[in-house]
């Protein structure tokens, strides 16, 4: 089993600010400054790939069962239309 060390950040704008300046670019030195593996990314917005690449999100923060039924279920085309990628 692969542990991983992920950091929870959201895409509230708030909170880019407060943690990373405002810059999400800032986001690879801050994993590697704390020795994390990536991001575990808490959706409040339209999810923005040039603002969070996906080869930095190792996982989403699911914040209710609509999302994580989806999960649940195996059923990946409501994933594909939720978060508008395919899963591997």
């Amino acid at each position: 089993m692969t542990v991983l060390e992920l950091v929870n950040l959201s895409n509230v704008r708030y909170e880019i600010d407060r943690v990373l300046g405002g810059d999400t670019s800032a986001l690879p030195a801050f994993f590697a400054r704390h020795g994390l593996d990536g991001l575990e990314l808490t959706l409040y917005e339209d999810w923005e790939p040039a603002q969070f690449p996906a080869d930095w999100i190792q996982g989403v923060h699911l914040r209710f069962w609509p999302s994580w039924m989806d999960f649940w279920r195996g059923d990946r085309e409501a994933l594909v239309r939720e978060y508008g990628f395919t899963l591997t």
